[in-house]
């Protein structure tokens, strides 16, 4: 199975995860949240990286803009270029409550 080797970042910490080639998001956030000891039943990854050149930073929501990520990504020589930033956010008693009645 072919990987692609991802560095991210959270605040001061820095670590690399390898992802599967068809790693879907729901597979990202969960090698995340993994490495980082996230609970996801009280807390949520927000996840962008940069692009430079005056562009906003892409926000990574689903599969696909994972995949635009992933091919962005291995087209790039530089395996640092394209680190992932991610935002543990706690979610609030509300949006708590509604992950519990799905």
């Amino acid at each position: 199975m072919e990987c692609m080797n991802v560095f991210v970042t959270c605040n001061a910490m820095t670590f690399d995860v390898l992802l599967p080639s068809r790693c879907k998001y729901a597979d990202l956030v969960e090698i995340i949240s993994a490495e980082m000891k996230v609970d996801k039943r009280t807390s949520r990854l927000k996840i962008d990286y940069d692009v430079g050149d005056n562009v906003a930073p892409m926000n990574m929501t689903n599969d696909n803009s994972l995949m635009f990520y992933m091919e962005l990504e291995k087209n790039d020589l530089c395996i640092t270029t394209y680190a992932l930033r991610v935002e543990v956010v706690k979610m609030s008693i509300q949006n708590l409550d509604e992950v519990e009645q799905e």
